[in-house]
């Protein structure tokens, strides 16, 4: 019981990670991504390469940017709704910021305000790592944390050194890594254009495609290999460069969350079926040891009935005990686990799901020796047979 119901809880918080929603297509997003090179010919890099990948027939839309979802290129930045001093209380985000054309290229999708224009993309200079213009959109997440009212479409939004207007909140996007109190607190930011102070930063390009189908990276390998060559070549001191479909990103990146959870789901199954095959075991030795007693009552007018229940009713009466021992167990190791290691608190339900996965598995091992029992003649029971 112990076991079983911390690995259950393990395995279902694992899975919901990896099965996190995303606010955008995933099916027809290529994500490129370039690692090293000389800041001034990186800028001029981009602008070239921009073009190019635009120019071919199967892009709708472009755009370099720093980051995107679970490219693990993580701009942290803190935010609030007030000025901000050593008092105030902040939240942290990621930062998003992207050419024109980056909110189309992502498939950000506008729930409230307004999307980007093409007056918003002036700022290109960075201040602690956030563009310097003046609009920004809000994940759908971060706006209710910060203005739990939903007024967040028009408001201020303070960042460490100044102050950006919050233009439209966006359906939630995951942030480009994982954080357990807030996966989708994001803040996008309009990017002017790329200069050779932030190109060391402008890494990535999102990519959309005019139709879906690069959920397998080979579904377009002569379009990523493209895209790839002309990288390379524009990209000429880049120290790597590499192309992927999104899908297939989002597989590696959960792919340890992943095999965890199979592996504690794997370890939830042993955990029963053994079990199960202790109590089969154990209540079949009982039936074994107690033949002389089930024919004393079976000749003093027990039915089958009776002595079945009888059964049933002392695995019962130890299962109860072993589930009371166990939640008891369950709680501690959770409590352990919190305070040692990280995780979240073990939910009421599960101790008592816990408890029925427990009470059947028990029942079922135990009906059959149950049944065997019932079938003890008196006569046979007192000669020792």
């Amino acid at each position: 019981m112990a076991v079983l119901v911390n690995v259950i809880h393990l395995t279902v918080r694992h899975m919901r990670e990896v099965s996190l929603p995303n606010g955008i297509d995933e099916t027809a997003l290529l994500v490129a991504r370039i690692g090293g090179g000389n800041p001034a010919d990186n800028a001029d890099a981009a602008r070239s390469a921009l073009s190019r990948i635009r120019a071919l027939p199967q892009v709708a839309a472009a755009a370099p940017t720093n980051a995107t979802p679970l490219s693990e290129a993580n701009f942290v930045a803190s935010f609030s709704t007030v000025p901000q001093n050593h008092d105030t209380d902040t939240v942290s985000a990621s930062s998003y910021f992207g050419l024109e054309g980056f909110a189309r290229a992502l498939d950000l999708r506008v729930i409230a305000g307004r999307p980007l224009q093409h007056d918003d993309y002036v700022g290109a200079d960075l201040d602690l790592f956030t563009p310097t213009g003046d609009a920004v959109l809000v994940t759908k997440s971060l706006a209710e944390q910060l203005w739990p009212g939903g007024h967040a479409a028009g408001a201020l939004l303070y960042g460490p050194q100044r102050a950006y207007h919050v233009v439209g909140v966006i359906d939630d996007i995951l942030r480009p890594s994982m954080d357990a109190a807030n996966p989708f607190a994001a803040v996008v930011f309009p990017l002017g254009a790329v200069t050779a102070v932030n190109a060391p930063f402008v890494s990535q390009f999102a990519i959309r495609l005019k139709a879906p189908g690069c959920v397998e990276a080979d579904a377009c390998e002569k379009l990523i290999a493209s895209i790839d060559s002309i990288l390379r070549t524009e990209y000429a001191t880049a120290e790597k460069v590499s192309v992927d479909s999104f899908a297939h990103m989002r597989r590696a990146y959960f792919s340890a969350e992943t095999t965890t959870a199979w592996t504690l789901l794997l370890a939830a199954i042993l955990t029963m079926v053994f079990t199960g095959l202790g109590i089969f075991g154990l209540t079949s030795f009982w039936v074994q040891q107690r033949r002389k007693q089930v024919g004393v009552m079976r000749a003093l007018g027990a039915s089958r009935t009776a002595v079945f229940g009888y059964f049933l009713g002392q695995n019962a009466v130890l299962t109860a005990a072993g589930v009371v021992l166990g939640g008891g167990l369950a709680v501690s190791a959770n409590h352990a686990l919190l305070v040692y290691r990280s995780g979240t608190a073990l939910p009421f339900q599960y101790i008592l799901y816990g408890a029925l996965a427990v009470f059947a598995l028990s029942l079922l091992a135990t009906l059959f020796p149950s049944v065997l029992a019932t079938r003890v003649s008196p006569a046979s029971a007192m000669r020792g047979r």
